[in-house]
């Protein structure tokens, strides 16, 4: 039988090199030695790949995002309109005016992306959804609504955003805290 009708072998799939290789590999070989080839071959992609990383960290620095607060008119915020007591202020001073206000404190992270993407993102969405600096401006319909959606945020656990929590541990509450909103939020106005 000629060698153009032999059936392929399953060698004749791979090159003379990586036949050599693959008969040099052996059940003997510690498996340390092949995983120290691998982790210096991923190293080294990993070092190629370094300088266009902070070539492009640099480059998004200068993608502009909107974190400045809007103005505030005080006779439209909640403060002004519902008679917050001094316990539930602090609450929300503490855990929700940074999302549902225009009075952002805007941290040092807030400006360097892609992390000032997220917040400003998390930030303009509170807003949108709920915004203490603009209460004025919602129906006694809508009002009413809001704090139901408050407390029932809050006795979710939905409210503070994990996301928020993970750096702003002071913005955690506990149940009584949680509990004290939803008794104004359910106090008849």
């Amino acid at each position: 039988m000629n060698d153009a009708c032999k059936p392929p072998s399953v060698w004749s799939r791979f090159s003379r090199r990586t036949q050599r290789d693959l008969r040099g590999l052996s059940v003997e070989k510690p498996l340390t030695q092949r995983a120290r080839t691998t982790a210096a071959e991923i190293a080294a992609g990993f070092a190629k790949c370094l300088p266009l990383a902070c070539v492009l960290l640099v480059g998004i620095q200068f993608v502009p995002v909107d974190n400045r607060n809007p103005p505030i008119q005080s006779a439209n915020t909640i403060y002004s309109i519902e008679a917050v007591p001094r316990n539930v202020r602090a609450i929300f001073d503490s855990s929700c005016s940074n999302c549902h206000s225009n009075q952002t404190r805007w941290p040092w992270y807030s400006h360097v992306a892609p992390f000032s993407w997220i917040v400003v993102h998390d930030v303009h969405r509170g807003r949108s959804l709920m915004n203490f600096s603009e209460w004025g401006s919602y129906s006694p319909k809508k009002r009413d609504q809001k704090l139901e959606d408050i407390c029932d945020q809050l006795m979710n656990g939905d409210m503070p955003d994990g996301k928020y929590l993970l750096i702003h541990r002071h913005a955690r509450l506990s149940q009584e805290q949680r509990e004290a909103v939803c008794q104004w939020t359910q106090a008849p106005r």
